[in-house]
């Protein structure tokens, strides 16, 4: 019976340190990211509160990656519902072990500085502003293989909004969202401002470019919105901004 015991320990020590080898490789096969494994079109979102101008932030951008370490983009952005569109320029830093810094230079020359982590796929990766005063965060999602402009095949996505409207009334929409293909949409959503819970059935339309940036137009009763997309994830999410002044309203469409 000892020497069965014995076998068995001696097995289950040997079986722990083949795992333990093989969570290590893997570890260190995934740990292998650079400068280049940023490279190709993406689109972004972003949310947060920027304390030093008292301001609440939404932007959704597109932008293109080179490999070497250096960046440009356009897109839009709500600072306390001001609407701004433009375009950026970025350099960046990327670690072995898949995290990175950016800096950020807008249209103004006002510059940002940036954490970033890739998830294990290296397609989509998390930010937030490092800067002091700041509370921002986002992701960006590669664009992927999709041939963006209308499709001609119905897409239904799950849409959802957050933000803020009327001079600073909180405003969350959750609802789904059909594009026919060809520049129409219709929709059933659900809205919270304020609190004030409505059910609306929405018509739109929306444009859809060869570079998976566009627009969304929804119309319900006594209201009509406005928004910048980026399609990303091979055309199975869009990224909303809405470009009203006033509004500081994005979210993501999603099959």
């Amino acid at each position: 019976m000892g020497d069965l015991i014995m076998q068995f320990h001696h097995r289950i020590w040997i079986a722990l340190a083949v795992l333990s080898c093989g969570v290590a490789a893997s570890g260190s096969a995934s740990a292998t990211c650079s400068n280049a494994t940023l490279n190709g079109a993406y689109g972004l979102i972003s949310s947060g509160l920027i304390q030093n101008d008292e301001e609440n932030a939404v932007a959704v951008y597109r932008f293109t990656a080179d490999g070497n370490g250096n960046v440009s983009g356009s897109g839009t952005s709500s600072g306390n519902g001001t609407i701004i569109t433009g375009p950026f320029t970025a350099t960046y830093t990327i670690a072995g072990n898949c995290t990175g810094t950016m800096v950020v230079t807008n249209q103004f020359a006002d510059v940002s500085n940036f954490n970033f982590v890739f998830d294990t796929k290296n397609s989509q990766l998390e930010f937030i502003e490092s800067d002091s005063g700041t509370n921002v965060s986002g992701e960006a999602v590669a664009i992927g293989t999709a041939t963006c402009g209308f499709s001609g095949k119905k897409e239904i996505l799950a849409l959802r909004l957050r933000g803020h409207v009327n001079s600073g009334s909180p405003l969350d929409v959750v609802g789904q969202i059909i594009l026919n293909g060809s520049g129409k949409l219709t929709a059933t959503t659900t809205s919270s401002e304020n609190g004030g819970v409505v059910t609306s059935n929405i018509k739109g339309t929306y444009t859809s470019n060869s570079d998976c940036t566009g627009t969304a137009q929804i119309k319900g009763t006594g209201f009509t919105d406005n928004f910048a997309t980026v399609a990303v994830n091979s055309g199975k999410e869009l990224l909303l901004v809405e470009t009203d002044t006033g509004t500081i309203v994005a979210g993501t469409a999603t099959q």
